[in-house]
């Protein structure tokens, strides 16, 4: 879009008197960025940083979980899984700067091409600049993207496009939330972001955000010097994990000293505190030695008294929960994906919620996660045997978290998140179907209305 405002046009002019990336920072992705990656066909073992290829009898290191070391470059190989001619990493490094009183994340994406019995070779392009004011106010410049790429990818850029200003609505855009792989280490940082508590580290939150929400969020500010950097990681995040309604507790821990490490697990321990009306300010309860046995304690706890009721009430709970929930949920139940070995699915019944918590002993059920309208609850299966319970943002379309039993994530975790995300389209499909189905009744009724 062209620039219309004062501070769009003023943002526009200063970017054009930013200077050319130098020829030491286009050589930074070559070390920094990119992995060393070789290639296996016809019994041969091709080394894609040198150019070297050796004869390999038994290719045991096929399995990714062995790598094999190049005789001639000493490199340790990534093998590729797929044979090809040419081969391609691509990865994103910032360069952070000030200029006036903004401070600047130019967002650089790098490419390393690789063939077969050549050296790579390497192309880096400036395709985004945020601008952040002193009030935490983000603007964005971007290049242009494909519009007809691949499936679910969003920044395939045209590199000689121009750079042009976006709108502020620009932030909820994924390509707005890319987080670098690598911070470029000559760094220029605006002193307002200093006297707020920045020191250098951004605890794997993307650096427009972490600046944006540090100048104008005190919660944001109060997190970072008091060093419960779990919890900010979360509060920055695009999950309903907001943190404000657990501040109160949050600054008893800092009192006494007490860092949250897994702020999901202690934040379901607080909520299981507030069922038993205990003391949420007091450290006894709040800063517990041993948060996952405190957790699992009161979960036994709970249960129990749940468990402890009429069957008949039970019975009724869990029928009247089950019309709300199948009535909520409808569109979603009978959803599934499968690989080879794993299924993940919908979690269809009430009855199932409180199954899944007591094969895999966390709080699914008794905590009323079934309750929860912005989220979608499937259950990751091998068999007939529970795996992992994953959450799921429906507004945001993130995977809040997957947890197996006690809360920790079992050796099938990366793979089930994979297969979750790669299935991610066909929730999306069903709100947007949804939302036409709600958009037309309200036309009949409106219609109707009318006559």
């Amino acid at each position: 879009m062209e620039p219309k405002t004062k501070q769009e046009i003023r943002i526009v002019e200063l970017s054009s008197k930013l200077p050319k990336l130098t020829e030491k920072q286009l050589k930074y992705p070559e070390d920094n960025l990119f992995r060393t990656w070789g290639s296996f066909s016809r019994n041969r073992v091709h080394c894609l940083e040198c150019g070297h290829s050796w004869k390999e009898d038994s290719p045991t290191w096929h399995n990714e979980i062995v790598e094999p070391i190049c005789p001639t470059c000493s490199s340790k190989l990534k093998m590729f899984k797929y044979n090809s001619t040419l081969f391609q990493e691509m990865n994103y490094f910032a360069i952070l700067t000030k200029k006036e009183n903004y401070q600047v994340v130019r967002m650089i994406a790098s490419y390393k091409y690789m063939r077969k019995n050549q050296p790579p070779t390497y192309f880096s392009c400036e395709v985004m600049q945020h601008w952040i004011d002193e009030n935490g106010e983000v603007r964005s410049l971007a290049k242009f993207t494909q519009t007809m790429g691949a499936r679910g990818c969003y920044d395939l850029w045209i590199h000689n496009s121009r750079m042009e200003i976006k709108p502020k609505r620009f932030v909820y855009d994924n390509k707005y939330k890319l987080n670098p792989y690598k911070i470029y280490p000559e760094r220029n940082i605006h002193p307002l972001i200093k006297r707020n508590g920045f020191k250098g580290h951004f605890y794997d939150i993307a650096p427009q955000i972490f600046f944006s929400y540090l100048l104008k969020d005190s919660t944001t500010e109060f997190l970072l010097k008091t060093k419960q950097t779990n919890v900010l990681g979360f509060h920055l995040s695009d999950s309903s994990y907001k943190v404000n309604g657990y501040l109160d507790s949050i600054r008893i821990c800092i009192k006494n000293g007490y860092i949250i490490k897994d702020f999901v697990t202690w934040k379901d321990y607080v909520d299981l505190l507030k069922y038993f009306n205990k003391d949420l300010r007091n450290a006894k309860y709040t800063c517990p030695d041993n948060l996952v046995n405190a957790h699992d304690r009161l979960i036994k706890k709970k249960r129990s008294i749940q468990r402890k009721q009429k069957l008949s009430e039970m019975k009724a709970e869990i029928e009247k929960s089950q019309k709300k929930y199948e009535s909520e949920k409808r569109p979603f139940l009978g959803l599934e994906f499968k690989d080879k070995e794993i299924t993940v699915k919908v979690i269809s019944t009430v009855a199932e919620f409180m199954e899944e918590g007591d094969n895999l002993s966390h709080c699914v059920f008794t905590n009323e996660y079934y309750n929860r309208q912005e989220s979608l609850i499937l259950s990751a299966k091998i068999g007939n045997n529970n795996i992992e319970t994953i959450e799921i943002s429906l507004s945001s379309f993130t995977i809040k978290q997957s947890r197996g039993k006690k809360n920790k994530a079992t050796r099938y975790n990366k793979r089930i998140i994979k297969l979750v995300n790669q299935n991610m389209d066909q929730i999306r499909l069903i709100i947007k179907q949804q939302e036409k189905l709600e958009k037309r009744k309200k036309t009949i009724n409106h219609s109707n209305t009318k006559i």
